[in-house]
């Protein structure tokens, strides 16, 4: 069988306005010969490469089913697509002796990075064909969040929910975003129409209009998101949890309760939606939303993830009653947490599996200094306790396709760096010079960030290397503010500092930077100082958490460790800060072993590749339906990942698989945190 590359690229409107050819349909010969299960066939693109082809059968009016799905088809190599329901024929009927089949489409290429821009390969599924390893079209899986990249944002937990359903989504998953209707969110998504009214058995402002479900698609992924349209919860000034002074909005718990009640409400089929067959909720945002599926009932697996600890929503107990909440968990073995209620508590407490997303982190959450005061519930629970790291969108976080850097570049020539230096150097009013030291700090000004040690450590690094240069760009403790602000004032040559964020300032910081300093006293995971390596800056972080995992020191030899990508530094003082600085500033003048740094970091694959077939297989442990063995081969993974052994020594925490637990088994006693 020979025909033209079955793409976009190669044979779509935009390439026959080129002047290329279309894709001819195969003739009815070969269409036979290919109805065979699993046979294949060659095809070749305009760039003169060779694709393979893989049918496991043909589907009716093959023209129209390559037209008709080819945006389907996403242009990079490994990536599968969006899963799609069989083609219709003209008149909008099944085709003709094609009656309950299913299609899954994903990329494929013979050449790891073609000319062609990824050669595609049609995978055609029948329905008979299909077991319980396959991806069921009719399972969904709920995301339940408070934010999502890209339509709200404060910090990492929306990059990581965008990130994650995108993913999951390319790679065959029904996914659905369900999160609170903040007016700009809402107006940033793309085809939003409403559902009608929902009920929420809570206690609402009064005066308040009638909540409702709206539906929409994200504006570049096209993952499906639910928005919880109510005005007087979501509609007001400030950010999505502060108001304009910097202080918690009041009404938090029944902002977020009501989010749980959206989600329980949709699981139980009280909506249009689709009864999902997993609720995945994020964060305390979305943690009650477990034991409201408990309290009623509801045989739905549930995964809670901790994304950071020491966020919990901590609510008095009176707040209780008129959150609809059912009045025998508000006990130690339930929600209670010091006379008050839990948000996240409830989480961890009654989801059928509980993740975190760093090994380090998972060990760390047990033990009385990290654990916040939940570390005897969470090594009761260790059994369904699991750590899936995060990964980053290595698309939106490339320097060589990034649209808001003055010159691309990639980790074969890092010449456009050097112009991206000159330009951070000139928004912040520093003398321009390539061959000076930048380092910079963009994170939140806060305790745990260590914002306060790390004001010392850049006065004290000041003091001691006259060449070095200092950018920061974050917000968030006033007092903070103001004292970064007054050490650019007493240094202007040599410190620039933004109050604020803006993501084109974030990306610029991480391309023009030299190195990244990322002090934190506690890390779940750490997506920053992963940009940074993606952009090639060398990060210098504390061994803690995620950046434990993935950050590998230097080392104190004449040459980088193998694999090394960074410098970490142990404690929580200014001089051992200032004092990995120096060991930074002390490679940057060996330049090659410098190079060979940032290459590494920017070489190494942060990407959702992993996570997601990890996710993909802790669903399917818990959701058959949700069972899904993806086209691309996959290296197996735990359905609850082991945590990683300790460094120094220390005995691993064992996080063993489990069955899910049925809401009786989850109703059992548990040792008060």
């Amino acid at each position: 069988m020979s025909t033209r590359c079955p793409c976009a690229c190669c044979g779509g409107p935009a390439a026959r306005s080129r002047g290329r050819a279309a894709p001819a349909t195969p003739s009815a010969a070969s269409a036979s010969a290919a109805n065979s299960p699993g046979s294949s066939a060659v095809i070749t693109c305009p760039a003169g490469r060779r694709h393979r082809l893989q049918i496991g059968g043909w589907p009716a009016r093959p023209r129209q089913f390559l037209q008709r799905r080819r945006h389907l088809i996403h242009r990079r190599c490994s990536r599968a697509a969006p899963p799609w329901q069989r083609p219709q024929a003209s008149r909008g009927t099944p085709a003709a002796g094609r009656a309950g089949t299913k299609f899954a489409l994903q990329c494929f290429c013979v050449r790891r990075r073609p000319v062609c821009g990824a050669a595609r390969t049609v995978q055609y599924i029948p329905a008979e064909r299909q077991t319980s390893g396959s991806l069921s079209l009719n399972a969904n899986t709920l995301f339940v969040a408070a934010e999502a990249q890209p339509l709200a944002k404060t910090g990492g937990l929306a990059d990581v929910v965008g990130g994650l359903a995108q993913a999951l989504l390319q790679r065959g998953a029904d996914v659905t975003i369900l999160m609170p209707g903040y007016p700009r969110a809402v107006a940033a998504a793309r085809d939003v129409h409403s559902l009608g009214a929902i009920h929420l058995p809570m206690a609402l402002p009064p005066g308040h209009s009638p909540a409702r479900l709206l539906q929409g698609l994200m504006p570049d992924s096209g993952v499906r998101v639910v928005f919880l349209d109510c005005p007087s919860l979501y509609d007001r000034p400030g950010s999505l949890y502060v108001d304009a002074t910097g202080r918690d909005f009041c009404d938090n718990a029944q902002r977020f309760a009501a989010l749980a009640h959206a989600a329980t409400a949709i699981a139980a089929g009280e909506t249009p939606l689709p009864v999902p067959s997993l609720v995945h909720a994020h964060d305390w945002h979305a943690a009650l939303t477990p034991l409201l599926m408990h309290a009623r009932g509801l045989r739905i697996p549930t995964v809670c993830t901790i994304h950071n600890l020491a966020f919990q929503g901590v609510f008095p107990m009176a707040a209780a009653g008129p959150l609809g909440l059912p009045p025998q968990s508000l006990t130690p073995d339930g929600i209670e947490f010091w006379g008050k209620i839990n948000f996240l508590k409830a989480g961890i407490r009654y989801a059928d599996r509980v993740t975190t997303v760093s090994h380090t982190y998972a060990r760390e959450i047990l033990t009385p200094h990290f654990g916040h005061g939940l570390d005897g519930l969470l090594a009761h629970r260790a059994a369904v306790l699991g750590a899936i790291p995060n990964g980053v969108d290595t698309d939106a976080w490339s320097p060589r396709t990034d649209r808001l850097l003055p010159q691309r570049y990639d980790a074969r020539s890092l010449t456009g760096k050097r112009a991206c230096k000159a330009a951070l150097q000139a928004r912040h009013g520093l003398p321009a010079d390539a061959d000076r030291p930048l380092i910079a700090m963009g994170s939140r000004l806060t305790h745990q960030k260590m914002a306060d040690v790390a004001l010392d450590a850049i006065d004290l690094a000041l003091a001691a290397h006259a060449d070095a240069q200092f950018v920061v760009l974050g917000c968030g403790d006033p007092k903070l503010e103001a004292a970064y602000g007054a050490l650019a004032q007493r240094h202007p040559q040599r410190v620039g500092v933004a109050i604020g964020y803006r993501e084109e300032d974030a990306h610029l910081l991480h391309a023009g930077a030299d190195m990244l300093l990322h002090g934190s006293r506690f890390e779940p995971f750490g997506l920053t100082p992963v940009y940074a390596m993606r952009y090639g800056t060398v990060p210098i972080v504390s061994r803690v958490g995620g950046l434990a995992d993935t950050v590998r020191d230097v080392g104190e030899g004449t040459a980088p460790a193998a694999r090394a990508n960074g410098i970490v530094f142990d404690g929580e003082s200014a001089e051992a800060m200032c004092a990995a600085m120096a060991r930074g500033l002390g490679w940057y003048g060996r330049q090659r072993h410098w190079r060979s740094l940032q290459r590494t970091g920017m070489q190494t694959d942060f990407g959702w590749e992993g996570p997601a077939h990890q996710y993909l297989a802790l669903y399917g442990a818990l959701a058959p339906a949700l069972a899904h063995v993806p086209a691309v081969a996959a290296e197996p993974v735990a359905t609850a990942p082991t945590v990683q052994p300790a460094r120094g020594g220390r005995r691993p925490v064992a996080v063993p698989d489990a069955p899910a637990l049925s809401p009786a088994d989850a109703g059992a006693a548990v040792t008060p945190a």
